[in-house]
């Protein structure tokens, strides 16, 4: 096996950088809830497409939202991606307007075909994050209330998958999530003879879990067809521990504050139980052309923290699009070889607050555009993958908050030989 040092070292490179920034991805207050944001799809290739991957099979692209997708990669060769997401969030409400900007890793992955009908595919990606600060005064304690949050966890998988006929293809993802998600409160009064309180919680998490994948595609004279289904295991159970630690004390001036008492709340062992999630979804390709459409669900009503219900709402997600490439890969033309990407999606919350709120607003949380562009080099064997999404969600609705959000994404996809003597009988 031989791998051009330069693309190594760019590799590198994008990955110690993406972790740099990989701390604080979102400036959500709704991802105070459950795990935080939960990220979606972080694939360029795919995002500019609406996000739909569950029924997309392509040698030319690492899938690891369907691991039967992994028997298309192609004899003696491999893949190779990284890439960076950058995302400006204006949040408002009928008092304030305030505008964020988080920039963070998005994977690394690595693909390749063990023998003609096994495919096997492993990486790093960012699995949920939660950022926030909130201020509130509408209480019984005449008091100030602030909830800020920071944290994220990640997910490293291993997977393979099988052709079990000539167009049936399953595979499997083994997942290992880690990270730590910190949440605190503050609640300072307006009578100095009050004595204010704060608590810290931090949550570490450690565990396993399982995504199935099934790819069925059927092939016809001028086109072909694409059916795909995902699902994880049921009530996966995820090892967790919290720390919380509870103080009172005084403020003197402005800044200068005194601990009066500091209390070990409790350190707790227990498991985060993760909802089930499906997904179903359909591609068809004809020529220079892929339209792709899903429709995934995730029943957070069945999540569990500590054994305790949070109250969330199961969501639904819709997501469509096209991609389209003028001419092929021989054409001497390079705008002809550029990938053209469109895409839309909407997306229901899990918070039940909001879901009241928004009813009669609108029939999703969440909804966006998007577009996006693969540029293949001339003479290369690696093509930069980029994607805008404009999007909305919330309500400035009974005093909640409305978040429009671009995203931007970029990777770099290298495909290069595996074994050079591999042949297949």
């Amino acid at each position: 096996m031989k791998i051009d040092r330069k693309i190594v070292l760019l590799l590198g490179v994008l990955f110690f950088v993406s972790i740099m920034y990989g701390q604080t991805s979102t400036s959500s207050p709704y991802s105070r809830f459950g795990l935080g944001d939960l990220q979606d799809n972080v694939i360029p290739a795919y995002v500019g497409m609406g996000g739909g991957s569950t029924a997309l099979y392509s040698s030319r692209y690492i899938n690891p939202y369907n691991p039967a997708s992994y028997t298309a990669f192609k004899s003696k060769r491999f893949l190779a991606s990284t890439g960076l997401s950058h995302l400006t969030t204006q949040m408002q409400n009928t008092n304030m307007e305030q505008i964020t900007n988080n920039t963070s890793f998005s994977h690394i992955m690595f693909g390749f075909p063990v023998s003609k009908n096994i495919g096997l595919s492993a990486g790093l990606m960012p699995f949920s994050n939660i950022g926030y600060t909130l201020n509130s005064t509408e209480n019984n304690y005449n008091a100030i209330e602030s909830y800020t949050g920071d944290g994220n966890i990640s997910k490293i998988y291993f997977g393979g998958a099988i052709k079990i006929y000539d167009n049936i293809s399953i595979g499997i993802n083994a997942s290992y999530l880690f990270g730590s998600l910190n949440r605190r409160k503050e609640l300072n009064f307006n009578d100095p003879s009050i004595m204010n309180s704060r608590s810290n919680s931090s949550i570490n998490l450690r565990g396993y879990y399982y995504e199935l994948g099934l790819i069925y595609q059927k092939d016809f004279p001028n086109n072909k067809i694409t059916i795909g289904l995902t699902a994880n295991n049921y009530n996966a159970e995820i090892n967790a521990k919290q720390s919380s630690i509870i103080e009172t004390f005084k403020t003197i001036g402005e800044d200068m504050t005194y601990s009066k008492d500091t209390t070990l709340q409790s350190i707790e062992s227990g498991f985060i139980t993760l909802p089930k999630f499906f997904a179903l979804g359909t591609s068809f390709e004809r020529k220079n052309l892929i339209f792709v459409v899903d429709c995934s669900m995730q029943n957070w009503s069945e999540y569990r923290f500590f054994n305790e219900s949070e109250n969330l709402k199961n969501t639904l997600r819709f997501s469509s699009g096209i991609e389209y490439t003028p001419g092929d890969k021989n054409t001497t033309n390079y705008f002809k070889r550029i990938n053209y990407r469109l895409g839309i999606s909407f997306k229901n919350s899990p918070l039940p607050l909001l879901e009241e709120a928004a009813r009669h607003v609108l029939p999703y949380d969440e909804k966006s555009v998007s577009i996006g562009f693969g540029f293949p080099m001339r003479r290369l064997p690696h093509q930069y993958d980029v994607f805008v999404v404009l999007g909305q969600r919330g309500t400035k609705n009974d005093g909640l908050i409305e978040e429009n959000f671009v995203r931007l994404g970029i990777s770099v996809n290298h495909k290069g030989n595996w074994f050079n003597k591999f042949k297949y009988d």
